[in-house]
């Protein structure tokens, strides 16, 4: 029977595909090892790194604001094989400035620290001018800085010194192409919605397509409760539209299912904007 060592870094196993869930797939490629079993092989250490704003443009991209309130380490945990161990999950990340989506933000850094098990390292934004796409005027963005940087100096730190048998690189951003070509350690490259990148997937050794119900399926607890036993809520602009609908007074609770009964199934998500606004009025209200 053949035996073999630990690579250093990344590993490809068997050569098959399969559908561990039904609404993506995940893509195993070989290494010249015929017909092993789960004894022909030692557990291999796997290492996640999230570029958390590349996948929150994604999500926001898609319109699926009510799966931002989401469980990085179950994300990574949930593409795992049997054999793998996911020793560490790295979010990478940079405050926005600008309220209230900086707050927004700020919330779900709070609630994975509180739930543990993600380690959060940030970068900045610095502000600068770019022209309108319309009008041509200069304008004042932010732009994330030195976030892909670091994420890529991890990497390359944990293939170096062994720490990892397999990468999970969770982005669709093909400025990591050369990193993830240079490391080789990659086993699988997973990219948000609406965050492709082609030429990432293909330097990668495999990849996972993440879709909406398998991001739904990774959500965290809302509340997150602290070792302090305070309560981490998710921003009422996460919720989902009947979520939203809870936190509205008695009144206005009545009147939206009342138009909600009279929707035709699946249309729910077009009355957002609507209880977004009876929000906003109920909060004008209560501070008058």
């Amino acid at each position: 029977r053949k035996t073999y060592k630990r690579p250093r870094r990344a590993v490809c196993t068997t050569g098959s595909a399969y559908l561990p869930h039904d609404d993506f797939q995940y893509t195993r490629m070989s290494r010249g090892a015929d017909n092993l079993t789960a004894t022909d092989h030692p557990i291999e250490r796997v290492i996640a790194y999230v570029d958390g704003l590349n996948v929150y443009q994604g999500l926001v991209a898609k319109g699926w604001r009510e799966l931002l309130w989401l469980d990085f380490r179950q994300v990574a945990q949930s593409v795992l094989r049997g054999d793998q161990h996911l020793t560490e999950v790295y979010y990478f990340t940079a405050h926005r400035r600008n309220p209230p989506e900086s707050y927004a933000r700020q919330q779900v850094f709070n609630a994975l620290d509180a739930r543990g098990g993600v380690r959060r390292i940030e970068g900045a934004f610095e502000r600068r001018k770019v022209p309108c796409m319309h009008c041509g005027r200069m304008t004042e963005v932010d732009r994330e800085r030195a976030t892909d940087v670091i994420l890529a100096a991890q990497m390359l730190a944990d293939a170096a010194h062994d720490r990892c048998d397999v990468a999970l690189l969770i982005s669709g951003d093909s400025d990591y192409l050369s990193v993830v070509r240079e490391v080789r350690a990659l086993g699988k490259v997973a990219r948000p919605p609406a965050r492709r990148s082609d030429s990432l997937a293909d330097a990668a050794t495999h990849f996972v397509d993440l879709k909406r119900s398998h991001i739904a399926r990774a959500q965290l607890s809302n509340p997150v409760v602290t070792g302090r036993s305070t309560e981490i809520h998710c921003p009422f602009e996460w919720l989902s539209v009947h979520d939203k609908i809870a936190e509205l007074t008695a009144g206005h609770q009545a009147i939206m299912r009342d138009v909600m009964a009279a929707l035709p199934p699946g249309r729910e998500q077009h009355l957002d904007s609507l209880v977004n606004a009876l929000r906003a009025a109920e909060r004008g209200s209560s501070s008058v």
